[in-house]
C-alpha cells in the first residue's frame, strides 16, 4: 500500500509558534527534560504534586522528570543573570504528566513556556504576547484572574476554552525572583500548545 510520507502536523504547528516568538524578539532556548522537585515545586512556590521520578538517580539535581517548562526558563534566567537585559526567552517541548489511563501510566505534552526578564516585566506585557498568539491564529479565549501559585495575586491571569485551561501566566513571586537568586522582575507564560493545535483544527 502506497502511503504519502510527511512531517507530524503538530510539529509543524509547532515550528510556526517558534518562527512568530523569534519575530516578536524572543530566543529560543532548550532545557534538561530531567530535574527535581526542589526546582519545580520548591523555587517556583507551587504545592508539591505527583510527578514521574526516577527509581535510581545518578545526580541528586537530576531526580524526576518535568512537569512544567517554565522552570526551566527561570533556571537559564539565573545562569545569564549577569548578561545584559532584557532577556526575553521561550520554550517549546514536552512535559511529562502522571496519567494513569495510559499503559505507561504517564503521557507527554507538547507545552509553550516563555518569560520576560527586564526592569519592567509585567502583568500587561505577557498578556499583550498571549493575545498576539491568540489573535495570530484566530483563536479566541476567555481571560480570568487566578492560575499558578508562583505568579503574583492579582497579577497573574488564566486563558480558558469552552471552560478548559489553556494558558497559565503573570508576573513571577518576588520569593520565586529571590529563590532563583534573581534580582530582576520576570512576566511568563506556560500553554498547552497540543490543546491550542487543536483549537486551530476546529
Amino acid at each position: 500500500i502506497a502511503t504519502e510520507a510527511g512531517e507530524d502536523r503538530l510539529e509543524v504547528f509547532s515550528r510556526g509558534i517558534r518562527n512568530f516568538l523569534v519575530g516578536f524578539g524572543f530566543q529560543e532556548v532548550v532545557t534538561f527534560m530531567m530535574t527535581s522537585p526542589e526546582k519545580l515545586f520548591h523555587r517556583m512556590t507551587l504545592p508539591v504534586e505527583p510527578i514521574v521520578e526516577t527509581s535510581n538517580p545518578k545526580m541528586e539535581g537530576y531526580t524526576c522528570i518535568r512537569n512544567s517548562l517554565l522552570p526551566g526558563l527561570m533556571e537559564v534566567l539565573a545562569s545569564n543573570k549577569h548578561h545584559s537585559h532584557p532577556q526575553n526567552i521561550y520554550e517549546v517541548d514536552d512535559a511529562v504528566l502522571l496519567d494513569p489511563s495510559t499503559a505507561t501510566g504517564a503521557r507527554s505534552e507538547k507545552r509553550l513556556a516563555l518569560a520576560l526578564c527586564h526592569a519592567r516585566a509585567n502583568f500587561s506585557e505577557v498578556k499583550a504576547v498571549l493575545n498576539s498568539i491568540l489573535k495570530n491564529l484566530a483563536v479566541e479565549a476567555e481571560i480570568e484572574e487566578g492560575g499558578l501559585d508562583c505568579f503574583i495575586e492579582g497579577r497573574r491571569f488564566i486563558a480558558t476554552v469552552d471552560g478548559e485551561p489553556l494558558c497559565w501566566a503573570g508576573e513571577v513571586k518576588p520569593e520565586s525572583i529571590e529563590a532563583w537568586d534573581l534580582e530582576i522582575p520576570v512576566a511568563a507564560l506556560e500553554m498547552n500548545v497540543e490543546k491550542l493545535f487543536k483549537l486551530t483544527m476546529a
